[in-house]
């Protein structure tokens, strides 16, 4: 593939000294080649600027060397909507992710006059950085900066913890968490793996779940985060895969690069990706970009599809329904050939790495007494391609109220697992 070396680059970071040695924070995720390959320049914003003593003494943070910088824009909370964690550095705080603003946004992108309005507010109507920071308000930014904090977790978790115990039965979202959990950390005790990265949401919940029973039973499963966590302990109150909080829990922080085509794709790799999806087919193929040829767009690859081709094996999750289940994805995002297993909240369905057409091997109730019969057929008629059913099914129980519990420790506020209204 040809390098891409763009004319001038934009780069945020932690902090620059005046001669332009900038400072990033971790993790590193894309790193910093891409300023480094810009032909002419290299323009940076950046939180703080610090003297030459300041960077000698924290040179290990260093990503951009001055020669190449050309302007240096200072920009308080200048990586927002994102998170900065200043981990290692004492004289500074950090701040974490406005998820709140993030969903506000994509609401406002559903309808071009809503869209629109959110422009002219939050873009438009912004005329300097200090504007947009105002519009922000101080309130706001406080509880971002205090949301950084190692234990913020707790005052989180203890203010939303009268809603954990709501919805009373557990929502389709959650049952898939449970079903997929018990499967994952089953196919990682059968095959000794050893890394586990997961993917946004469910899965990412799931590969939590599991992880936590493994550790109980002192298995050594580490947890990798594409954006460079090496074996971290995921902490309540934030579903987010990225979660910055979880980033002093970490055993090792590098980049994408070492995170997809080292850890999880190497030639030592012992790995298990654990991914979602928009729609999958009857062949373990999983579509996360695009739905037909005129509809919309989703979230993408990120790096799924590393995932999908170079880990050692893949497990699917997402909810079932007969635009999801299809005989062929509208768009191959993530080839299947390295899926085993898909789970959704109606059963489990397998095939041979490799091989071809996923069946089924178990079965969740469709309700409290519902016979293998009934639940089956719910399956077959919420599967899009003629589902071949394994002999002697597997009846998989419904998830324990301690287990739901602590599911929702880790998203009280909902944003994956579903209401009392995504059941209907």
């Amino acid at each position: 593939m040809r390098a891409y070396n763009p004319d001038i680059a934009m780069a945020h970071g932690w902090a620059a000294e005046a001669d332009g040695n900038t400072m990033k924070s971790v993790p590193h995720s894309g790193n910093h080649f891409g300023a480094l390959g810009a032909k002419n320049w290299v323009i940076v914003s950046v939180g703080n600027i610090v003297d030459a003593d300041f960077i000698r003494r924290h040179a290990h943070m260093t990503r951009l060397p001055g020669y190449i910088v050309k302007a240096v824009c200072p920009a308080h909370m200048g990586g927002f909507p994102m998170g900065i964690h200043a981990l290692g550095v004492d004289e500074a705080e950090g701040y974490g992710e406005d998820e709140e603003w993030i969903i506000e946004a994509r609401k406002a992108s559903r309808r071009p006059e809503d869209y629109q309005a959110w422009v002219e507010k939050w873009v438009l109507g912004c005329k300097t950085h200090d504007d947009f920071l105002n519009l922000l308000g101080q309130k706001r930014i406080w509880h971002l900066k205090g949301k950084i904090q190692n234990d913020s977790w707790m005052s989180e978790l203890t203010e939303m913890s009268g809603r954990l115990a709501l919805p009373k039965k557990p929502t389709p979202a959650e049952i898939l968490v449970s079903v997929a959990a018990r499967k994952v950390e089953e196919i990682i005790r059968t095959k000794n793996y050893r890394l586990a990265l997961c993917g946004i949401g469910v899965s990412n919940l799931a590969a939590w779940l599991a992880y936590y029973s493994l550790r109980r039973q002192g298995y050594p499963l580490e947890l990798v985060a594409e954006i460079g966590y090496y074996g971290y302990s995921p902490q309540p109150a934030d579903p987010y895969v990225f979660n910055l909080r979880n980033i002093p829990s970490c055993r090792m922080i590098s980049d994408i690069f070492t995170s997809l085509a080292v850890f999880m794709s190497g030639a030592q790799t012992s790995s298990v990706g654990i991914l979602g999806a928009g729609q999958v087919d009857k062949f373990g193929n999983v579509n996360t970009t695009k739905i037909s040829a005129a509809g919309p767009y989703l979230v993408g690859s990120g790096g799924a599809n590393d995932v999908a081709s170079g880990s050692s094996e893949v497990i699917v999750t997402l909810e079932q329904g007969k635009e999801r289940f299809l005989e062929k994805v509208d768009y191959i995002t993530s080839p299947g050939i390295r899926v085993s297993t898909v789970v959704s909240q109606c059963g489990i369905f397998e095939k041979e790495i490799g091989g071809n057409e996923l069946i089924l091997t178990g079965y969740v109730p469709l309700r409290s007494g519902a016979s293998e019969e009934e639940s089956v057929r719910n399956i077959k008629e919420s599967c899009g391609w003629k589902l071949k059913i394994k002999d002697k099914l597997q009846a998989i129980s419904l998830p324990a109220d301690e287990e739901i519990l602590f599911i929702r420790c880790f998203d009280p506020r909902r944003y994956f697992l579903g209401s009392e209204e995504s059941k209907k």
